[in-house]
């Protein structure tokens, strides 16, 4: 019997950045994805999250001081069709692969909702 792998809930291909202090990049929508601050000098992930609504999530972000000049936002929308479960699921396995200083926690318990 074989294990049923978790299928990525992210369309392949690269993730659009956007600097939202220059306004250069592609800004994200207002769907649910997953984002990443990632510092624009060394471009070490700095936080993973994902939200129903991505870019007014980011937004909050930007207006707590979390997102710093210095860093630019990747981000990408889930495939219509994914599960929040997906979403947490890949959440955490980015966090733990990037070990984001910015994360306080292990990822996939945020409250979020389509």
């Amino acid at each position: 019997m074989s294990k049923k792998k978790n299928k990525n809930p992210y369309p392949a291909g690269r993730w659009p950045e956007w600097d939202p202090f220059t306004g250069k990049g592609k800004k994200p929508k207002d769907e649910p994805g997953e984002y990443r601050f990632i510092d624009i000098e060394t471009r070490a992930v700095e936080y993973v999250g994902i939200s129903g609504r991505t870019g007014k999530r980011i937004r909050e972000h930007i207006r707590s001081g979390k997102l710093k000049k210095g860093c630019v936002v990747a981000h990408k929308s889930a495939k219509a069709g994914s599960s929040i479960d997906a979403l947490r699921a890949h959440e955490k396995m980015k966090i733990q692969e990037h070990s984001p200083s910015l994360n306080r926690s292990g990822g996939g318990e945020g409250n979020i909702r389509f």
